[in-house]
């Protein structure tokens, strides 16, 4: 991802958290709380964890996630898509992080398609069978026409094609969706809705259970990670 991409990605969430539609969503939702973590990947046994794990109760709560958001810059991660580990890492990350929540998300984002790590596949199906649900934020600021011969970017994937493989083989679980960027401009506006879509969502199989007593320790209404490609060919 160039630094343009890697900025309007980190800029994004942290806007999205500021923004008074989400801090609502929030509060108003069932539990009126949520806990993230949001984590960068890239290429083979690489993650890093950005911003750990916090409760979101309140507008200062969300400033806080946003403002720590804001803070950090991103990593020098290895080169390559290891979309595999990375949804294998995040859905280890929802266990033993001291919250109850009644959903657990992964919030999975990138321009590209796996070519590091362990199978997409099989990372997945793990993830599903615990309950995890994955959303996905394909994210498409270029078109394959725009890789010249003479030049040093990174693999640029079909629209079609890239969206296909979210849908076919990133996303999954109990209401799981995905929300494609395609052109700079929708960027903000589409983390935004998709954050929104993610905490206003009851999924099928508990709309009808009995949720936790909002008094209950640990007890959220969602548990997410946001987790989000990052890579980069550096040149010295």
């Amino acid at each position: 991802m160039d630094r343009e991409e890697k900025r309007l990605q980190h800029e994004g969430f942290v806007q999205a958290f500021l923004s008074g539609a989400v801090q609502r969503a929030i509060i108003a939702g069932e539990l009126g709380r949520i806990a993230v973590t949001y984590v960068e990947w890239g290429g083979l046994e690489r993650t890093r964890i950005v911003v750990p794990w916090m409760l979101i109760d309140s507008v200062k709560a969300a400033k806080d996630f946003a403002a720590q958001l804001a803070e950090s810059k991103p990593g020098r991660l290895a080169y390559g898509t290891n979309m595999g580990n990375a949804i294998a890492t995040s859905a280890s990350l929802l266990d033993d992080n001291g919250f109850n929540g009644t959903r657990r998300v992964i919030d999975i984002s990138g321009d590209g398609i796996a070519n590091r790590g362990q199978p997409v596949p099989l990372a997945r199906a793990a993830a599903l069978a615990r309950g995890i649900t994955i959303n996905g934020l394909p994210i498409i600021l270029r078109q394959p026409s725009d890789v010249q011969e003479d030049t040093d970017l990174f693999d640029i994937w079909d629209p079609e094609v890239l969206i296909a493989y979210f849908r076919d083989e990133v996303i999954g679980g109990d209401n799981a969706f995905l929300m494609p960027v395609i052109g700079r401009e929708q960027f903000g506006a589409a983390i935004q809705a998709k954050l929104l879509r993610e905490i206003s969502g009851v999924p099928a199989s508990t709309r009808h259970a009995a949720l936790p007593d909002a008094a209950t320790p640990g007890a959220v209404q969602m548990s997410s990670v946001l987790s989000r490609s990052h890579w980069v060919r550096w040149r010295e």
